[in-house]
């Protein structure tokens, strides 16, 4: 528009000059050739001359116009094209959020063609087309999002995830493995395989991805989850064994802020007993104790019957001096006792840790010693309370004894 009101005013000026030119001397123009001569003035000669440019002018536009159709036409198909699959593309993506998978893969498919998320749009078709339960369909749209060309781990990662939710395993773990040789320090990787190893109870690997997410900063919370979870399984699996040199291995490789963790000792201690190691988790507990106090393990610490009971209780009375109301320290108190059979000094201790923290397994314990004693109504009086408190803390058998 701008260009058109810029040659319509140089036109105009031209006009003007003109005319102001011929009023004041028209001039003359004589043009010879040949025998023919053509007379004029200089104002129509100028004004012929500005004609024949123009018509030039246009003509050379015509023509270089007629030259750039055929890419003209090109870019503006190529153009339609893209603009048609970016359309297609967000059909797509809304049939996806609303759940319309047949819909959802025929729209991102056909955006995938020629739109500028090529790679998105067929791994969404491949989601897709997984649930709509075609496993051939999904993987012919991750084939073509590999070649792409761009986005390898995007590509192996959906994949991945599509197999573990279609429950095959196997490939899955191909499919991470491979990622990991790309990218060892991957971490959505390293958490898709953290989760197949869960599912396929492959603790040793689960260990070892766990010690790699370690290994990266800010995801110390997430490793310790699963290191501990991996720890406890192996312990387990140990106790079933009845390794007890393969407990204490694991229990040896152990990074140091872990095995200061209160629940991962109380595993290992309670592991030691399966195998008849009663002393030597006795020791560690204690160890433990006189550096740090947790409750938790002040209960185990009573549950289990060490190598010398007068020295394992004198210890423990010896804590009271600066946790006399401690109803763990009371309950383990009891639970020492009673096995030396120092009926009263337990049930003294018992009642003392329940009216401080009237707990099931206290309640249990306490009735079960006055059944001992004869005395029968008291007994399922602390029976009946016991039933009314929350869940029971867990006794000394928490894994299973080896087969």
């Amino acid at each position: 528009m701008m260009r058109a009101l810029f040659y319509l005013m140089v036109v105009v000026l031209a006009a003007v000059g003109l005319a102001v030119l011929y009023h004041h001397d028209p001039g003359y123009v004589l043009l010879a050739r040949s025998g023919l001569t053509v007379e004029m003035s200089l104002v129509v000669f100028l004004a012929l001359l500005l004609i024949l440019f123009g018509a030039l002018y246009f003509l050379l536009r015509f023509g270089l116009t007629l030259w750039h159709l055929r890419g003209n036409l090109a870019r503006w198909r190529r153009r339609r094209t893209q603009e048609l699959a970016r359309r297609a593309t967000r059909r797509g993506m809304n049939a996806l959020i609303e759940q319309n998978w047949p819909l959802a893969e025929r729209e991102l498919a056909r955006g995938a063609q020629d739109g500028d998320m090529t790679l998105a749009s067929y791994l969404l078709a491949a989601q897709a087309a997984q649930q709509q339960g075609s496993v051939e369909r999904r993987d012919r749209w991750l084939t073509q999002a590999d070649q792409v060309g761009e986005g390898a781990i995007a590509v192996g990662l959906t994949q991945a995830q599509l197999q573990l939710e279609q429950g095959q395993l196997e490939l899955a773990l191909a499919t991470l493995s491979h990622l990991r040789s790309l990218s060892p320090k991957n971490l959505p990787v390293l958490r898709l395989l953290a989760r197949l190893y869960q599912q396929l109870a492959s603790w040793e690997e689960l260990l070892d991805v766990a010690r790699a997410i370690r290994r990266l900063r800010g995801e110390g919370e997430q490793a310790e989850q699963l290191e501990c979870q991996a720890l406890h399984e192996l312990f387990r699996e140990a106790v079933v064994a009845g390794a007890v040199d393969r407990l204490r291995s694991l229990w040896g490789e152990l990074a140091k802020p872990l095995r200061q963790g209160p629940k991962l000792i109380s595993a290992y201690a309670r592991g030691l007993v399966q195998l008849g190691q009663r002393g030597e988790a006795e020791g560690l507990l204690r160890e433990v104790l006189k550096r740090r106090w947790e409750p938790e393990l002040v209960r185990l610490y009573g549950q289990i019957e060490g190598e010398d009971p007068v020295r394992q209780l004198t210890q423990a009375e010896g804590w009271l001096t600066e946790h006399e109301q401690d109803p763990a320290l009371l309950f383990a108190l009891g639970c020492i006792a009673e096995r030396q059979q120092l009926w009263g000094k337990a049930r003294a201790y018992f009642e003392a840790s329940a009216g401080q923290a009237p707990e099931r397994e206290t309640y249990r314990c306490l009735g079960e010693l006055l059944e001992r004693l004869g005395e029968h109504d008291a007994a399922r009086d602390c029976f009946y309370r016991g039933l009314t408190q929350g869940e029971s803390r867990s006794p000394v058998q928490l894994l299973p004894a080896p087969s």
